[in-house]
């Protein structure tokens, strides 16, 4: 056998080898399917925590929360704690939280600090200023005297009640 002949095979051998190589270089794949996501998409979280920026100032927490919007987040059973002399809780059935404007707007909500007590059918709590309002009745119990009415205001930086309408006080004898 000549040599010319195993140079033809030894071609065609080299070209049959390089057939796989082209078609795996040469195969094209187009870019990635782009997923449109909506960027605000209704979320639900279970165990929701948020802390206040920077100094711990306060904590939110509530079992279940849903991400209504950009910056509005509907909560079950939300417990506000915020950290001052003496410490504030708030509890309620459910609230709906504006991170933009600080404000947790409450129903069927209940609020201790120290020997006060105080609940209401809704209300609003404003985190930056630290107070309380409401325009449904409430009822505010310090030590032994207990005071219920409507258009309810506690200002705890103040360490002020104002009760505007319907008031009425009953104090025990302790």
């Amino acid at each position: 056998m000549n040599r010319s002949f195993f140079y033809k095979v030894a071609l065609v051998l080299v070209a049959l080898s390089l057939v796989p190589l082209v078609i795996f270089l040469s195969r094209r794949e187009g870019p990635p399917k782009k997923i449109s996501v909506k960027v605000h998409q209704r979320q639900t979280v279970e165990n929701f925590v948020l802390n206040s920026t920077g100094e711990e100032k306060w904590v939110l927490k509530s079992p279940l929360a849903v991400f209504k919007e950009r910056n509005l987040i509907e909560l079950q059973s939300p417990v506000l704690k915020v950290f001052r002399d003496p410490p504030i809780v708030i509890e309620a059935e459910r609230a709906l939280f504006d991170r933009e404007k600080g404000e947790l707007r409450v129903v069927k909500v209940k609020l201790k600090s120290g020997q006060l007590f105080g609940a209401s059918q809704e209300g609003t709590y404003f985190v930056g200023r630290e107070f309380f309002t409401t325009n449904s009745g409430c009822f505010i119990k310090i030590r032994s005297s207990t005071t219920t009415g409507k258009n309810c205001t506690l200002k705890f930086k103040e360490r002020e009640v104002i009760i505007s309408q319907d008031v009425r006080t009953l104090i025990d004898g302790e």
